[in-house]
């Protein structure tokens, strides 16, 4: 507030509640119009939205007024662009509207201001285009795409992976709202969106769902093995649209799926092949370096050459060591036979690797929900390291991995995911 000019204090002492909200909630988001946009695309609400915002921040309460008007006509079915015009005229005219009203906000409003808080968290994303999200460890030669869903910060960023460097780098970027009751899925109705690594497993078409999910969706594989192991419960994880109706949802407003703008959704569903992309539910991602991970990523290269060797070696104690809990060695060995010497000629700076994103929390509601196998071997703040790799050239057949460092401080592998296999 300090930043303000003076003329702005005057002029708030006259602001409904709302509005001096609204203002708090704003910071300096430097908006610029794209070129070849389309005045009525969800990328065009975006930035006017943060144009707006942006006014209010620098206490150019004309400007925002301007702003705000033009984005309640051009977005008519836009709730939170009608609540911005609204308050900045009834601020202008020295009136009262009802939102800013002695009695106690509605909910709808609540969610409006969160939503206003949620867009400016979604433009202020890493500016250094040398940055990683500290998860990514590495991405694999078969993934072209990764989906990185910050649910603390309500923004999905599509990052594309280059073709020699394998780099990942941020190609689009934008507002989506999750779970009502926060994130970090554990049992099935518990309005939770899950914190993992996932994979798209079908697109459903607007024709073949009710108005609710918009355009369509994408179906994710929750719950994997890793979250079964765990022992988390519930399906119908998705990403989707949301009802014609509206432009879009409040940041805490799902059973759990990710919902966007139906616009969003379906450039999404345009833009990314499926089998070839991964998603990765995390929350207040931290940007990092490539260096900052380059040890990370030379050691577990290594554990995964470690798991070849061991399967080359065909020696059952060799590979039972590589697993927390028995296998059923023949049925590993027959049932795998060809996947497994697949798995022998992959290069191990060809795969996938990432840290499964976890609740930073020194309180663990894993706890109440797994097995005393788990509880007594896993700590709280447990990282599971995830490998993919793709096991055949057309791409049908995947093998996932998901490891934990033991009591003993051993990599162990927990669970296993074939995927495409015909038997």
């Amino acid at each position: 507030m300090e930043n303000l000019p003076r003329d702005a204090f005057v002029i708030m002492l006259f602001f409904s509640p709302i509005l001096v909200l609204l203002i708090v909630l704003s910071t300096s988001l430097n908006a610029s119009a794209a070129p070849h946009e389309s005045p009525n695309s969800a990328r065009a609400l975006d930035r006017q939205v943060a144009a707006t915002l942006d006014s209010l921040s620098l206490g150019d309460i004309n400007q925002a007024r301007v702003l705000a008007r033009q984005l309640a006509r051009q977005f008519p079915r836009f709730s939170l662009g009608q609540l911005l015009s609204a308050e900045l005229e009834s601020a202008a005219a020295f009136q009262t509207v009802h939102a800013a009203g002695t009695s106690p906000m509605s909910q709808s409003l609540i969610n409006l201001l969160l939503e206003a808080q949620a867009r400016k968290r979604t433009l202020t994303g890493p500016r250094d285009d040398q940055l990683v999200p500290e998860g990514v460890i590495q991405i694999g030669k078969h993934i072209s795409d990764l989906l990185l869903i910050d649910l603390g910060r309500s923004t999905l960023f599509n990052l594309s992976v280059g073709e020699q460097e394998r780099a990942p780098y941020i190609t689009d970027s934008h507002y989506i709202s999750s779970g009502k009751a926060g994130y970090g899925k554990q049992r099935e109705g518990d309005n939770k969106t899950p914190l993992g690594i996932y994979r798209i497993t079908s697109h459903r078409s607007d024709a073949s769902l009710p108005d609710l999910y918009g355009s369509g969706a994408l179906t994710l594989n929750y719950p994997n093995n890793l979250d079964r192991y765990l022992g988390r419960t519930g399906s119908g994880i998705w990403l989707h649209g949301v009802p014609h109706s509206q432009r879009s949802r409040p940041p805490r407003s799902s059973e759990g799926c990710v919902t966007m703008s139906n616009e969003h959704l379906t450039a999404l569903t345009h833009r990314v092949k499926p089998d070839e992309t991964v998603v990765m539910l995390s929350h207040d991602v931290v940007w990092v370096s490539t260096e900052h991970i380059s040890a990370q990523r030379k050691a577990l290269r290594q554990l995964f050459r470690q798991y070849q060797d061991a399967w080359a070696s065909a020696n059952q104690t060799t590979i039972q060591a590589l697993y927390e809990s028995p296998i059923d060695g023949s049925a590993s060995t027959t049932t795998h036979k060809v996947d497994r010497e697949s798995v022998a000629g992959i290069d191990a700076s060809d795969i996938s690797i990432f840290i499964n994103p976890v609740i930073r929390s020194t309180t663990d509601p894993v706890r109440q929900n797994t097995s005393e196998r788990t509880l007594r071997d896993h700590q709280p703040s447990a990282h599971h390291v995830v490998m993919n790799m793709r096991t055949s050239v057309e791409n049908e057949t995947q093998l996932t991995l998901y490891w934990v460092k033991n009591k003993h401080q051993q990599w162990k592998v927990v669970a296993e995911q074939w995927d495409g296999l015909d038997s």
